[in-house]
């Protein structure tokens, strides 16, 4: 594959400018011409880049995306914060509603539901002290404990308090018998158990991985302004809704009848679609399922294969170049190509990191340009793997390090193949690669050199992108970028013919669903202040939509729903009754 006949030799050094000892070359057309933002056009420019960017600009007709969806019957839980795993001091009276965690309450029910593993050991080193028949004892040993009577005094125990204002002698004995042992099998085991649950919810609050990708997608219609919006709903996230959507220019869009709903086994992480040769494939992700979907002539979705992954899948992805091809990635380092009819095939294991150590199992794989090439990727870098090459061999595509001059403790987030949905304007060896600070833009001819970089400065961790067609030939391409915390924001990407990918224009931060607060009618305090809570809950989902508009009418981008807490969120008037 040839190199871009635009790029100068300076691309080819050792290290970025100002880290090594080559000379200065920023007269040159290097490192510093694609890493930063270009200056501003004249307005009397002949180059035509600027003027598309201002007809391109989001134009919000709300103050910010509102509910499309009305509420639904089951119950909303906020989940956990980081006051509440952090909370001290006594308990105070609130009018809001909050979690509280109760730690007795949690030890009732491990001895409840656990009973086994809480007193098969104690039964056992006790059983020498313990009389199980029910008739009388006539022996004089004081530490031998009646079974049945004990029953009979627990029985009316409690687990949130003991009715019982005196303790018997055998309670007592009991109590003396078995105190040191319940101390040291029962809470030791226990506090392993809840140290590590605390440990994951800590690590979900900081950066929720499961629901990297999205969990929304679109699917086109029969015609262009005909589709399906697939999102997960219930309160576990483990039913799959297919609803039609009719999208027409400047009116919102409209349902068609009620969703179609399948039930999952778990709850569902990640929603892939993709068209390839006329034959549209749908793929989801849960946390040990796999299972993907075509849609038929009558455009009804008809389930192909489900698989399950023992050790956990973080990543599936649907091939532009061969319909019905899917990569998959697990926690054990494991990625694979899955299809219905060849079934299964190991292509890379690697439970290590690529370029340093890292205690993050999250693994990612996608396509490239070559069908039988594919990227990995974990939180140290991104490597090609040729699976019709030796195992093992592979090629570093990117890499946390000196290379893109990234910051102390920088992590990759995201990586995506953007040649699937590209046209001219950006070469289909673009690949984009997310961190918590910044942005790259990588092209597989050259690895390990950033063809851009830019520091978006979201404030949550960048885990959903979508690039959108051109609205015509010649023109750029927007890429919209979502944050965890509902951030949106979008980007004009141009690159005409074999030159630099470059930003086309100043970047578009996008209205978050918190702007959309006083769009709502005034509602009750207690009901307001839910309604606050549940606009700021985390984003699991992204999915664009371009409406296809008459020739020479103004372009703007669509529909732009974000799906959080099971819910989609459409840029739509306000339904009655609130949220």
């Amino acid at each position: 594959m040839d190199f871009p006949h635009s790029l100068c030799p300076a691309l080819f050094m050792t290290g970025p400018l100002g880290l090594s000892d080559i000379p200065d070359l920023s007269f040159m057309c290097s490192w510093q011409h694609a890493l930063t933002l270009p200056e501003t056009q004249p307005q009397n420019s002949e180059n035509g880049a600027l003027h598309v960017t201002k007809d391109l600009l989001w134009e919000p007709a709300t103050p910010g995306p509102l509910p499309m969806l009305p509420s639904a019957i089951d119950p909303w839980d906020p989940g956990l914060t980081a006051r509440d795993l952090l909370f001290r001091g006594g308990y105070r009276y609130r009018r809001r509603p909050r979690v509280v965690l109760d730690v007795t309450e949690q030890i009732s029910r491990f001895l409840w539901d656990h009973g086994d593993v809480a007193f098969a050991p104690l039964g056992k080193l006790m059983l020498e002290n313990f009389k199980l028949e029910g008739a009388g004892s006539r022996t004089k040993k004081t530490t031998v404990v009646s079974v049945k009577k004990l029953l009979q005094d627990l029985g009316g125990h409690q687990p949130w308090g003991c009715p019982w204002a005196y303790l018997s002698n055998r309670q007592r004995r009991f109590s003396i018998l078995g105190g040191p042992i319940l101390g040291t099998s029962v809470a030791s085991h226990l506090a392993e158990l809840l140290h590590e649950e605390l440990v994951l919810r800590w690590e979900q609050l900081l950066l929720d991985e499961a629901c990297t990708g999205g969990a929304l997608a679109w699917v086109p219609g029969r015609t262009p302004q005909f589709g399906q919006l697939v999102y997960p709903a219930g309160g576990a996230l483990d039913r799959l809704h297919f609803q039609e959507v009719v999208l027409s220019p400047g009116d919102s869009p409209q349902f068609l009848g009620n969703p179609g709903r399948i039930q999952l086994q778990g709850p569902v992480r990640q929603v892939v679609t993709c068209t390839v040769q006329g034959e549209t494939l749908l793929a989801v992700r849960s946390d040990y399922h796999c299972a993907v979907w075509k849609f038929g002539k009558q455009w009804q979705p008809t389930l192909l294969q489900a698989m399950q992954v023992e050790k956990g899948a973080t990543g599936i992805s649907l091939s532009p170049h061969l319909p019905g091809e899917l990569a998959i990635c697990s926690r054990s380092g494991a990625v694979c190509l899955w299809s219905p009819e060849d079934g299964l095939q190991q292509v890379y294991k690697d439970p290590e990191t690529l370029v340093f150590r890292d205690s993050s199992s999250w693994r990612w794989a996608d396509f490239t340009a070559h069908p039988r090439v594919l990227t990995v990727g974990d939180r140290t870098g991104v490597k090609m793997v040729d699976t019709q090459g030796p195992p093992g061999c592979g090629l570093l595509l990117f890499r946390v390090g000196a290379e893109a001059s990234c910051q102390k403790g920088e992590r990759v987030l995201l990586t995506q193949y953007l040649g699937h949905s590209s046209s001219e304007c950006l070469p289909s060896t673009l690949h984009l690669v997310c961190t918590q600070f910044s942005l790259y833009l990588v092209d597989e001819r050259l690895p390990l050199v950033p063809m851009l970089k830019w520091n978006h400065g979201l404030p949550s961790p960048l885990l959903l992108a979508r690039l959108l067609p051109a609205p015509r030939p010649g023109c750029v391409q927007p890429l919209l970028l979502g944050g965890q915390g509902g951030q949106l924001q979008l980007l004009h990407l141009a690159g005409e013919g074999a030159s630099v990918p470059r930003l086309a224009g100043p970047p578009q931060s996008l209205p978050s669903r918190t702007d959309s607060l006083p769009a709502f009618p005034l509602l009750e305090p207690k009901i307001q202040w839910r309604l606050q809570e549940r606009l700021k809950a985390p984003t699991i989902g992204l999915a664009c939509r371009r409406p296809t508009l008459a020739l020479g009418a103004h372009t703007r981008p669509g529909a732009l729903p974000a799906l959080r807490g099971g819910r989609c969120l459409l840029p739509a008037a306000p339904p009655p009754g609130g949220l």
